[in-house]
């Protein structure tokens, strides 16, 4: 009897302590994640992928497509990691949510990576903790405001092109002219006049 009632205390122990080491790191409020550290994090901020540090450092430990909790038991599927190539990407918080994992409280995150239009899970203390997820504290800012929306985004690099094309444009006319006055004045001939021209117009 007080064997089972040692082990039912020791049980009770790791939960208590699981669930305090979770809250240690963090408290969720209104969808505003409260790091003891004092970094906020909302849904829509921006992270940043740092580097791989399991599968022999090709692949991320804490930071995966498919993790078994959002996965039912009848079509189970084991997780599957991201690799290198994501280290340095921008990656938005799309949902915040913490999970029990093997009787241990963990913050799960679910990131929204744009390029591919996929949605990432990861540990997230975990990942903070080895490097994996990186959070840039001298500008936190929101998705939007990082990456703006496609449509617009081709409209600011139309309108940068177009600046460019009238910028040469200007800089081609006023040399032309400088040659104009130069072949007025007799300093250069037709023939060195329409030969430069011509290079100009190229």
């Amino acid at each position: 009897m007080k064997k089972i009632l040692t082990t039912l205390i020791a049980i009770s122990c790791v939960l208590q302590a699981a669930n305090s080491q979770s809250d240690d790191f963090a408290q969720l409020n209104n969808k505003t994640l409260h790091l003891k550290n004092g970094i906020v994090l909302n849904e829509g901020d921006v992270l940043h992928i740092g580097n791989p540090t399991g599968c022999y450092e090709n692949c991320f430990e804490n930071i995966f497509y498919e993790p078994e909790e959002m996965v039912s038991k009848i079509t189970y599927k084991f997780t599957k990691n991201i690799y290198a190539n994501y280290s340095g990407e921008k990656v938005s918080i799309k949902k915040i949510r913490q999970i029990s994992k093997k009787n241990e409280k963990i913050w799960l995150i679910i990131l929204y990576y744009r390029p591919k239009k996929e949605n990432l899970y990861c540990y997230l203390e975990k990942a903070l903790n080895t490097g994996e997820l990186l959070i840039k504290t001298d500008n936190i800012v929101t998705y939007r405001q990082v990456i703006e929306p496609e449509a617009e985004q081709t409209e600011i690099l139309k309108a940068q092109e177009n600046a460019e094309k009238n910028t040469v444009n200007f800089s081609i006319a006023d040399e032309i002219r400088k040659l104009k006055a130069l072949l007025d004045e007799g300093i250069i001939t037709r023939e060195e006049f329409e030969k430069q021209k011509a290079k100009l117009l190229e």
